[in-house]
């Protein structure tokens, strides 16, 4: 009898909530900018590019009273950058000439919802499904290159050469925090800072001219790294409403 009792009053319960809940389907676009900040496994103490990614998610609202939470899936386009070169990355065409697509997913909650300016925190998991990168050539600073180095620092007959090389990148998250602006009921802005993880797997080999690498690369086993990154992210969401409006009189 007491099992049965508590079966019904969790079910009452959850009755309750769900009728205090308000649930929205909830679309957002952002764009985030991950700066190296702390590397384990790399043994140069300068990072030489960051990462923009631009961020397309989908999910739903769900809203109580005082907070809202937010579930999503995301996609994300991302593109290697100098930051001491940000705008000559664009001129010169070189913004998104490293890519890679990353599919993932991730939550948020939003506190204060009844006020305009309302504090935020979120998390993304992300993963790699494809890149144009796949083994593109990487200097000793961790920074895509059009080509490799030279190993006896001259051309010669008896030239050879040195590169890292990208190989993917299988896991990306995050966890930011900071405010949206509520602009109206369905529409905010988003701006937050945070904590990113990137892992990065890359080959390293020396090569002869007359040798063909990508072969030579098949043999190389592949070496993990992890990224401590500084996140900054700026975006927009927009939630619908599909409530009746009532008839006139």
């Amino acid at each position: 009898m007491i099992r049965e009792t508590l079966i019904l009053f969790c079910f009452i319960s959850s009755l309750h909530v769900l009728t205090q809940v308000e649930l929205k389907p909830v679309v957002s676009i952002s764009n985030t900018n991950s700066f190296y900040v702390f590397h384990k496994s790399f043994n140069t103490t300068y990072i030489e590019q960051s990462f923009l990614g631009i961020n397309t998610s989908l999910g739903m609202e769900l809203s109580t009273k005082k907070s809202k939470i937010n579930f999503f899936v995301n996609y994300q386009l991302s593109g290697n950058f100098i930051p001491s070169d940000f705008f000559g990355s664009i001129l010169n065409k070189k913004f998104f000439k490293y890519r890679s697509h990353f599919l993932g997913g991730g939550g948020a909650i939003i506190f204060n919802r009844n006020t305009r300016f309302s504090p935020y925190i979120s998390f993304l998991i992300s993963s790699e499904v494809s890149t144009n990168s796949r083994s593109a050539y990487l200097n000793d600073s961790y920074g895509f290159r059009d080509y490799p180095l030279l190993l006896n620092g001259y051309p010669s007959p008896k030239t050879e050469y040195w590169s890292y090389f990208y190989i993917s990148t299988p896991f990306i998250s995050s966890v930011t925090g900071g405010y949206t602006f509520k602009i109206n009921k369905n529409f905010n802005v988003n701006l937050g800072v945070g904590y990113g993880l990137r892992i990065m797997k890359t080959k390293y080999a020396e090569w002869k001219e007359d040798e063909d690498i990508y072969e030579k690369l098949k043999k190389v086993p592949s070496e993990t790294h992890y990224f401590h990154m500084l996140d900054v992210q700026l975006g927009l969401a927009y939630s619908f409403s599909f409530k009746n409006k009532p008839k006139p009189q």
